[in-house]
């Protein structure tokens, strides 16, 4: 089985053993197409996203090269498929770190939902643990990296949110009141963390 975590550097393992991709190219081709999650690429929005909006001379060509050093890399041929004018990866959300936050991201809410408050606290704390750091963080970021960045650390801050209010619910106030606190400074213009933050010192 291959896994890919982007929750933090970009790694690949193969049943559990790491893979090597040193190749700095390669790692953003790699990068691009799985922050698409299994979407289709065309071959010019894969070489703008490669080149930062400058593709060079022949870029067609040389992206096709690096497809292929890829697929070895990734010795897996079905993987990374040609699909119509471009190409996606073929990805199951067990395969991949993100997916497998929001899938559980998911369950912790359902189980919110049905008042079961220590079962969704520990989900909602399994899902932020696979975090590793900032999404791509040794990738150059510029445009479709960056859009799915920004969308995984919007949803990381929800799902810390929702996991402290289950917790003040549990009566876990003056625990929390250090990391509202952290969390308000980081983000002053987060009014719910700010009314949180005021709850737990109230309560405490």
């Amino acid at each position: 089985m291959i896994e890919f975590g982007i929750l933090g550097p970009l790694v690949i393992y193969r049943d559990g053993v790491p893979v090597v991709l040193r190749a700095p190219m390669l790692r953003r081709l790699l990068a691009v197409l799985l922050s698409q999650g299994g979407h289709r690429l065309s071959l010019d929005e894969l070489a703008e996203a490669l080149w930062e909006g400058a593709p060079p001379d022949g870029a067609r060509s040389t992206l096709q090269v690096y497809v292929h050093r890829l697929r070895k890399v990734l010795d897996d041929s079905g993987r990374l498929v040609r699909d119509g004018p471009g190409y996606r990866m073929e990805l199951c959300s067990a395969e991949v770190d993100a997916k497998r936050f929001e899938t559980t991201v998911v369950l912790a809410r359902r189980a919110r939902s049905r008042s079961e408050l220590q079962q969704a606290s520990e989900m909602y704390c399994h899902a932020l643990g696979l975090w590793r750091g900032r999404p791509y963080s040794d990738i150059p970021n510029s445009g479709v990296v960056a859009n799915e960045i920004r969308r995984l650390e919007e949803l990381r801050l929800l799902t810390n949110q929702e996991r402290i209010e289950i917790d003040l619910d549990r009566g876990h106030h003056a625990r929390l009141v250090p990391e509202l606190t952290e969390l308000a400074a980081l983000h002053p213009y987060r009014e719910r963390l700010l009314a949180l933050l005021m709850l737990a010192l109230y309560r405490s």
